[in-house]
């Protein structure tokens, strides 16, 4: 490598310094000045809102040369190289690339603004309040003298009433017998898990829960 930056490059070794830690990318936003021949590195700078020099001393072979590459002020000499790195622009020499490629890669802007808008809208659209609830073909409706009259019978006479004077009552009696049951079948039942439990030795609470 010295042989190469000294008798090629005409540079001297202890000048020049080779690194090759670090990715491309943490170097881009360490430097103040991108400088590079034909690299994307060069579009990776413009993007990080650096200053770009293009290092040009022989044409770029055409089978390497990008349309974009002309975007990029090139330094031919020593002296125009010297002179780009020490000149600060504040990114003005990278702003044709810049604008290339963002018209070239972001067409609907920055990916990451999108995703966030995108996330935000799927979030948004998870916590709108529903709209307001429809009834189905098969729904129901009681007449408001029904309404009363069921809530003061049992669950028999409650059964009989809805499926005389309602259209679309749909309850089975013979598939769900047991779902019609009174307070006193409650009761009963009751007083059987009473029996079982003092058999058992378990008392009964002192506090009765409260379903209210």
């Amino acid at each position: 490598m010295d042989h190469l930056i000294s008798k090629v490059m005409k540079a001297s070794p202890r000048r020049f310094h080779l690194i090759k830690q670090g990715s491309a990318r943490e170097w881009v936003i360490a430097s103040d000045t991108v400088v590079s021949s034909y690299s994307t590195v060069l579009i990776e700078g413009v993007l990080a809102g650096k200053s770009v020099l293009r290092v040009a001393p022989e044409p770029t072979p055409g089978a390497l040369h990008y349309d974009w590459c002309d975007l990029v002020p090139a330094a031919e000499t020593r002296d125009a190289f010297i002179a780009a790195c020490l000149a600060d622009d504040a990114g003005a020499s990278g702003r044709p690339l810049k604008a290339w490629a963002e018209q070239t890669f972001f067409p609907a802007g920055d990916p990451v603004d999108r995703l966030v808008e995108g996330l935000a809208e799927f979030i948004k659209a998870g916590h709108a309040a529903a709209g307001p609830q429809r009834r189905g073909p098969h729904g129901m409706a009681i007449p408001a003298w029904v309404r009363l009259v069921a809530s003061l019978v049992g669950p028999q006479a409650r059964h009989t009433l809805l499926l005389k004077h309602c259209a679309g009552y749909a309850y089975n009696l013979g598939t769900h017998e047991k779902d019609l049951f009174s307070q006193a079948d409650v009761q009963a039942r009751l007083e059987r898990w009473r029996a079982q439990l003092s058999a058992a030795g378990v008392s009964e609470p002192a506090v009765q829960p409260s379903l209210a």
